[in-house]
């Protein structure tokens, strides 16, 4: 795996390009409503680009949570960052950095200078388990991928 991490901002520059869409004017009457305990904090959403990930961060973007995502892109798109960067509007943004999170040092760069107040983790493998094929080194690949990201935030906090 590669040990290098690559970031790139995803963001709206203008509300206005989400009015046009059903799902615009939805994200926007929920941003009315979004929980001020969310204001400013800091979130890590790892999967962050696949289907329920760029829908949570989506929804964390309108609650103004500042948003760091982490994701291999594996078993998802940019292209879902794109739409997010859409709907968001407002000038509201997430922070992407493209890594695996069984990568040691990509996390440790992922963490490096940022201390999250939270983590929601969607990093997975989306393959059905079939019996005798690959079922449990999938399930410690992403129990080993939680540990290093808990180690990264561990490390890069001084605690």
């Amino acid at each position: 795996m590669s040990s290098s991490a690559s970031a790139a901002t995803v963001g709206a520059p203008t509300a206005s390009a989400a009015a046009g869409s059903t799902a615009g004017s939805a994200a926007g009457s929920a941003s009315a409503s979004a929980p001020s305990s969310l204001r400013g904090l800091h979130i890590l959403v790892t999967g962050g680009a696949g289907y329920i990930g760029s829908h949570t961060v989506l929804a964390l973007l309108l609650a103004d949570a500042r948003v760091t995502v982490v994701d291999n892109l594996s078993n998802s798109s940019r292209e879902s960052l794109a739409r997010v960067k859409q709907l968001a509007g407002g000038g509201r943004s997430a922070e992407f950095v493209r890594a695996d999170i069984r990568d040691e040092e990509a996390m440790a760069a992922a963490f490096k200078g940022n201390k999250f107040d939270a983590c929601i983790h969607f990093a997975g493998l989306k393959v059905g388990r079939r019996e005798g094929r690959g079922g449990s080194a999938r399930t410690a690949g992403e129990c080993s991928g939680n540990r290093r990201g808990s180690s990264a935030q561990t490390d890069s906090s001084g605690e």
